[in-house]
C-alpha cells in the first residue's frame, strides 16, 4: 500500500521516522474483522489482509519526496521471503 502526505520539505532523521510511524499506523487502524472464510471483500482492508495472511513472514516500507509537488509517498510491502 501507498500512503502519500503534503510536507514542506525533505524529511529527515527523527521526523521521517515519525513519517513512517504514521504510515504504518494507517493499517493498524483498521478495526473491520474479516468473514469466518478469511475471504475479505471489503478493498479498504487489503493491506491488513495481506499483511495477517499465513505466508507473510517479511514487512518493508521506503519513501521518495518530491521536490516539486512538496510531496512524501511511503510504499510498504508484504510478502514471503
Amino acid at each position: 500500500y501507498i500512503s502519500r502526505y503534503k510536507v514542506p520539505s525533505e524529511p529527515t532523521g527523527t521526523t521521517l521516522a515519525d513519517w513512517y510511524g504514521l504510515a504504518v499506523d494507517e493499517w493498524s487502524e483498521i478495526t473491520t474483522p474479516l468473514e469466518s472464510d478469511a475471504i475479505y471483500r471489503d478493498k479498504s482492508i487489503e493491506p491488513f489482509a495481506n499483511m495477517i495472511y499465513y505466508k507473510t513472514l517479511a514487512f518493508g516500507c521506503m519513501h521518495r519526496f518530491c521536490a516539486e509537488t512538496k510531496s512524501l509517498a511511503i510504499a510498504c510491502a508484504f510478502g514471503a521471503v
